[in-house]
């Protein structure tokens, strides 16, 4: 709730029109976060350009706050990124005297979402990050690329274990 200010992007969907979206600003910040059940509730008040009045008033619907957002920067799954002691890494896949090998490489993270970390150094477009499988990585490890499918990985390449 930290980052809401005024005037950032804010998308609604709502199930009963799965293929609509609409666009809106954040207003009004929460100025008090209120304990409801097992969640903590902050009432935020957005502008919603709805011209057709098809989003009906007092429906549940599902928002989306864009609080930051960088364009063209490297990314990795969030599953692939590993921090001890505050410093993050990955495992890039790597090719070492005939055989395929994990490097446990530091990086830099910036912004992240649900599913990504923005990656702000420590690693290049070229790399080829490990995901995790069934064994837990360690430098060195003899591995088998078995899938180079990055349609889900913006910016960078993407193998599994």
């Amino acid at each position: 709730m930290g980052g809401l200010e005024p005037g950032l992007p804010v998308r609604i969907t709502w199930d009963a029109l799965e293929n609509r979206t609409w666009a809106g600003r954040t207003e009004i910040t929460p100025k008090q976060v209120v304990s409801h059940s097992s969640r903590s509730v902050g009432e935020l008040l957005c502008s919603v350009e709805n011209a057709k009045l098809e989003l009906l008033p007092n429906t549940n619907v599902s928002v989306r706050i864009n609080s930051r957002e960088r364009l063209n920067v490297l990314a990795v799954p969030r599953g692939s990124v590993e921090t001890i002691g505050g410093q993050s890494f990955v495992f890039v896949v790597k090719d070492s005297v005939g055989k395929t090998v994990l490097e446990k490489r530091p990086i830099q993270v910036g912004i992240a979402d649900a599913t990504n970390y923005e990656v702000v150094s420590g690693l290049t477009g070229e790399d080829t990050v490990a995901l995790p499988g069934d064994a837990d990585f360690r430098d060195g490890m003899a591995v088998k690329v078995v899938n180079l499918d990055t349609t889900n990985v913006p910016g960078g390449n993407g193998a599994s274990n």
